[in-house]
């Protein structure tokens, strides 16, 4: 996990740095975001997403909300309800931000373009 978290963490703070989204469609066409989304979900399917949850608690460089994006977009975490409700609670959180608005925007986007409506209805 090390290894991961390492790299994963390092990837947050460069595209934080560059302004580079969880749910900026742009740049989920890059290589970079390509190869973080690998490096993940093979952890993933391969270790124990609950390792990888832990990052859910880090609020810096949108680690968090990167975190629950991995995690619910990956087939294998979206059945544990606990981890899946609180992913969506940080998406929700970052959708009702008015400190961003371009991150709260997207986020609303992605709740609409991912969630089925039995989990979330939109205000």
């Amino acid at each position: 996990m090390r290894h991961l978290n390492d790299n994963f963490l390092l990837w947050c703070k460069e595209n934080y740095i560059k302004k580079h989204t969880p749910y900026n469609l742009n740049f989920r066409r890059t290589i970079s975001f390509f190869n973080m989304r690998k490096e993940v979900d093979t952890f993933i399917e391969n270790e124990d997403y609950h390792l990888f949850y832990r990052n859910i608690t880090e609020h810096q460089y949108y680690v968090n909300l990167w975190t629950a994006h991995f995690l619910l977009e990956n087939k294998n975490t979206i059945y544990d309800r606990y981890i899946y409700e609180n992913c969506l609670e940080v998406i929700k959180r970052y959708s009702e931000s008015e400190v961003n608005q371009q991150v709260a925007s997207e986020e609303k986007r992605w709740l609409l373009d991912y969630v089925p409506p039995k989990f979330f209805t939109p205000t």
